[in-house]
């Protein structure tokens, strides 16, 4: 039962990161993100504003900078995918809990 249960929730977990790392791949695409370069490209009042600057240098007026952390979570998020569950015997062995005075304690062995 434990098992089936952790089962379920690994599988919610997978189809969530796979959705984040979609949701991810779309912004980077429709806001022209360039995470290699750490910058993404300029919209509304901005882009009208430095239009002519891009004539003489696209990548130097085109473009607002990306803050290291933000490349990085990004990054992270879009890379991590876990395929398969971790194997641990954890979830095979019974447990004991006691619950006294509103506090849990947790008994790995039976005596």
């Amino acid at each position: 039962m434990r098992k089936s249960v952790f089962n379920k929730f690994w599988e919610q977990s997978v189809k969530v990161r796979r959705n984040l790392k979609s949701w991810h791949d779309d912004k980077i695409s429709a806001l022209s993100i360039d995470l290699i370069q750490k910058r993404v490209a300029k919209s509304g009042f901005d882009r009208v504003v430095s239009a002519p600057l891009t004539l003489i240098d696209d990548d130097k007026f085109g473009y607002k900078p990306i803050t290291d952390g933000v490349v990085q979570k990004v990054t992270t998020q879009i890379a991590t995918e876990f395929e398969t569950p971790p194997q641990s015997e954890i979830y095979a062995n019974d447990v004991e809990i006691i619950i006294k005075d509103g506090k849990y304690f947790y008994l790995a062995e039976k005596e």
